[in-house]
């Protein structure tokens, strides 16, 4: 296999790359270019630029199997994050696995929509994540914000697992409280912010989804006939759950905002903004109580 006699029973990278690029390609893998680099540098312990500039780079075959298997994953539309198990989001890594969503660079846009509210980072306040997930919102928060305290709620137990494993990982646990609970259904207190990312597709959507959401949990995707069943329980509750003054923002999908907004508006909030992201799209929302 290997091209370069040199390497003897060695594997070339060069020629893994080329040869996996290919393979991607002809399975409509859109991200076939960067999808084998990133892969070769997490199961190679291998920068990009050790692999990009140095063309004579070869690796063991134990390594290069294994490389070739998670190619095989990656062409049957597994994401990379599923693959390699972790995914990097704001400015951290956290674990992930098929029981959570991969944190996305959409969602960043909620953790910037918080800041523009909460200036002072030595603040102290408190927030309710509804569906925490792998904790990246939650938890990115609280990397900032390391004077305040959190609860998370999720229906899953193996979300909350991979959760208490990121916010180990990250040494904020102690700023953490992890419950089991259907959205409010466990939550006695009061907070300054609520924060969720809820499951906003409509039902008979979640099939005709891409190829790689098949490897995400069902509960993490599924928002009820229009997609809308989340944020009509959110907006219903919420209210007993906020401070004065408190906070409630939501990311959404594409095309949501003006049914979101009639919903919070029914339930007595005030809608505060909304922000874009990158593809121009409406995806956070920001409201406050009326008092």
């Amino acid at each position: 296999m290997a091209k370069d006699q040199s390497c003897h029973k060695l594997v070339s990278v060069d020629y893994l790359l080329c040869e996996s690029r290919q393979q991607l390609k002809q399975a409509n893998i859109a991200s076939y270019q960067i999808d084998p680099l990133i892969l070769l540098q997490e199961i190679c312990s291998l920068t990009k630029e050790q692999i990009i500039f140095n063309k004579d780079l070869c690796i063991s075959n134990v390594l290069a199997n294994k490389f070739l298997e998670s190619i095989k994953l990656r062409k049957k539309s597994m994401p990379v994050a599923k693959i390699i198990g972790k995914k990097d989001f704001f400015d951290s890594s956290f674990i992930v696995s098929e029981d959570v969503l991969d944190p996305r660079p959409d969602s960043e846009i909620l953790i910037e929509t918080v800041i523009d509210n909460f200036r002072d980072d030595l603040q102290k306040f408190t927030i309710l994540e509804l569906g925490t997930g792998s904790g990246c919102l939650v938890l990115s928060l609280l990397k900032i914000y390391k004077n305040s305290q959190a609860v998370a709620v999720d229906i899953s137990q193996k979300a909350l697992a991979i959760a208490n494993k990121n916010a180990n990982n990250l040494l904020i646990s102690d700023q953490l409280t992890l419950v089991e609970s259907d959205l409010f259904d466990e939550i006695t207190d009061k907070f300054d912010l609520i924060i969720s990312n809820p499951p906003y597709i409509a039902a008979k959507e979640i099939e005709e989804l891409s190829l790689d959401t098949k490897y995400d949990p069902e509960i993490a995707l599924n928002g009820g006939v229009d997609g809308l069943d989340f944020y009509r329980r959110i907006a219903q509750n919420a209210n007993k759950y906020l401070n004065n003054n408190g906070k409630i923002i939501v990311e959404i999908g594409c095309n949501q905002e003006n049914d979101v907004k009639d919903i919070f508006l029914q339930n007595n909030f005030v809608f505060q903004d909304e922000r874009k992201d990158l593809a121009g799209i409406i995806r956070v929302l920001t409201f406050y109580a009326k008092n």
